[in-house]
């Protein structure tokens, strides 16, 4: 599974030669030990190593439980950080913007992220039995999240590592790899054949498509903080949110859907009448598969402006099709279609599944409809 690295360096401080002044909050102190003073700061991680950076600014939460017989609660109230270049930096002011402190043992770091610098990381109930966070089964029990459902459209990112902080060890190094736990769809949109814009000019500032598809429904969804695991209710995926559709099957609009997020790649050809290749992308929560090996198709529709078909300009121009995703969309796996626009006509390339890992879902998108 692709994988989010960063390091955590945990800097002791002997408070009582140095007057340290980071937060001492505890829930149950063990003062066995000196209290290490734990700073965190982040490695350069690439696609290339198989890494890569948080969102600049994104917003991480860590909860260090003490490995201990009888512990039920994080060591000391859960940290916000947000990601700052190479570094960890606390979040808010006074107390909450200073460093965190631990005592001395043997602790798992639990550590949250939404990868996002607007999207708050989720709530948990931080019930644990001998420092592990409890495995619940429904929203707001023991070692889940609080909110009554989690979102799509988030990059939702955990972790877990055990490390044990010692006395008289000037530095620990913690590497911690974020996972992703949701699921992605990434829809490919290139233009061919006799389909373009207008003129040169046109092409090389061709609007950027509107892209809807269909997704998982969110109810009864959480995520266990022990794992990162996202359930829905008793299970690990969810089913399709319905579209709306007429009596004879077609999608009338793209209410329930979702818009994705389009880019333009940077591959448009000079004084060339075709337009640059588009790439929409969404991140959605654990879609389920098929039941019984049956077929399940998802809807996708697309939007462009301005497009000229053969010698017809069009001020917009809407597709619609479905993706095969009969294996189901899972944590993990960013599933990649690709479309291409000629003519009326659409059609659609087996999908591939890369960048965070490879997954089930494939073949060609079936019931396209030229609108």
């Amino acid at each position: 599974m692709k994988t989010i690295e960063m390091k955590y360096i945990a800097m002791i401080c002997l408070l009582s030669l140095t007057g340290c002044t980071a937060d001492k909050i505890f829930n149950e102190p063990d003062l066995s030990g000196v209290l290490p003073e734990i700073r965190f700061h982040t490695s350069v991680g690439t696609r290339v190593g198989g890494t890569e950076n948080l969102t600049e600014g994104a917003h991480v939460r860590i909860y260090p439980y003490l490995q201990k017989t009888g512990i039920t609660t994080p060591a000391i109230i859960p940290k916000d950080y947000t990601v700052s270049s190479t570094t960890l930096t606390p979040s808010g002011t006074d107390d909450a913007a200073k460093a965190m402190v631990l005592p001395s043992g043997t602790f798992r770091f639990y550590a949250v992220s939404t990868n996002s610098t607007t999207e708050e990381v989720p709530a948990f109930n931080t019930t644990a039995t001998n420092g592990t966070p409890i495995l619940g089964n429904a929203v707001g029990e023991g070692g889940t999240t609080t909110a009554s459902a989690l979102k799509n459209g988030v990059d939702y990112l955990h972790v877990m590592t055990e490390k044990a902080i010692q006395f008289g060890t000037a530095t620990t190094d913690i590497p911690l790899q974020f996972a992703h736990k949701g699921t992605q769809v990434q829809l490919t949109i290139i233009f061919g054949g006799n389909v373009g814009a207008a003129d040169a000019s046109a092409a090389e500032n061709f609007a950027l498509a509107d892209v809807y598809v269909q997704q998982t429904d969110p109810a009864n969804s959480y995520m266990r903080l022990n794992s990162g695991e996202i359930r829905f209710s008793n299970t690990t995926a969810g089913s399709p949110l319905a579209c709306n559709t007429s009596a004879d099957g077609k999608l009338t609009d793209n209410t329930n859907m979702a818009k994705m997020n389009v880019v333009r790649q940077d591959n448009y050809a000079t004084n060339s009448l075709t337009p640059a290749t588009q790439v929409a992308t969404y991140n959605m929560l654990p879609l389920k598969g098929a039941d019984g090996g049956s077929t399940q198709k998802l809807w996708v529709q697309v939007t462009v402006k301005k497009i000229k078909i053969g010698t017809e300009l069009h001020d917009t121009h809407t597709y619609t099709g479905k993706l095969d995703a009969s294996a189901g969309w899972k944590p993990g796996e960013s599933n990649r279609y690709t479309l291409t626009l000629s003519g009326s006509e659409i059609t659609f390339s087996g999908v591939t599944v890369e960048s965070w890992v490879a997954g089930g879902s494939g073949g060609e998108v079936g019931d396209v409809s030229d609108n």
